[in-house]
């Protein structure tokens, strides 16, 4: 029985190969991504893109080095269908970080959701059952988050992220919900500045609480009021820079790693 098992899954496992080979610059960049090695991943995907514009895994990686966050969004839902089941877990949580930025909460909760219920044992679950909660708070559902924050921290007790959990519950216990005035900009800031926006919430709370965890790691943050047609986001600025490409390069250097889906923004002029 076991050789019939063998020469049944034996032409699959030539297919399998045949595909691979087939594909060297392809599997090329997986090697490298499997490695760590981001900077020959970054040299060797224009010649993958020219080959294979359209594969799954070329959109997803194509995505990875894209500086514009509207376009790396595209190319990972484009690339959705067919993605290779080890970077699954990595393009959903990008693409939830993506959404959360966007002030999109509703969205990226799911979706955190999802990274968390299909991949339960990825090193990324855990993040994403802690901004799950932080979607919550984001979205004005306090009680909701309060529940979320607790269940998480009882089942996840030896997580990297359980004492900003705690922190998070005291803070949504402590917070009034009246609304305070937004931290101004300084006016002795140049005319034409560029920030990183990092996240957006409609609480302003949870917008001031995120930019205290910046400061106190070293970056230069404050709270930016941005209204749209129907709502109001208070949104996370790290910055000023005088010019755009100063602000994208220290992003790319020090907030990828973090928040990896940052925008790139110029202040509106008075």
């Amino acid at each position: 029985m076991a050789r019939k098992t063998a020469l049944v899954f034996y032409p699959v496992l030539l297919l399998l190969a045949g595909r691979a080979a087939a594909q060297p610059e392809v599997q090329q960049l997986m090697t490298l991504w499997q490695n760590g090695r981001w900077e020959d991943l970054q040299k060797s995907l224009p010649a993958a893109v020219a080959k294979y514009p359209d594969h799954p895994n070329t959109l997803f990686f194509s995505a990875l080095f894209e500086r514009d966050g509207d376009a790396a969004y595209r190319k990972y839902k484009a690339g959705w269908n067919g993605l290779s089941a080890e970077l699954m877990d990595d393009a959903l949580m990008r693409l939830a970080q993506y959404q959360q930025v966007r002030g999109e909460f509703d969205r990226a909760r799911q979706t955190y959701q999802t990274l968390a219920q299909r991949y339960p044992s990825s090193p990324l679950a855990d993040d994403a059952r802690y901004q799950r909660c932080q979607c919550l708070l984001a979205e004005g559902k306090t009680d909701s988050a309060k529940s979320c924050l607790i269940a998480f921290i009882q089942q996840n007790r030896k997580s990297s992220y359980v004492d900003w959990a705690v922190q998070d519950l005291e803070a949504a216990a402590a917070e009034p919900h009246a609304p305070k005035a937004v931290d101004k900009v300084s006016d002795s800031t140049p005319s034409v500045v560029f920030y990183i926006q990092v996240g957006a919430y409609r609480v302003i709370a949870n917008a001031r609480q995120y930019v205290k965890k910046l400061q106190s790691a070293g970056f230069d943050a404050e709270v930016v009021e941005k209204k749209t047609a129907d709502t109001i986001l208070f949104a996370v600025w790290i910055g000023p820079f005088d010019s755009r490409d100063k602000a994208a390069d220290f992003a790319k250097k020090n907030v990828a790693a973090f928040a990896p889906e940052y925008v790139v923004v110029q202040k509106p002029q008075p």
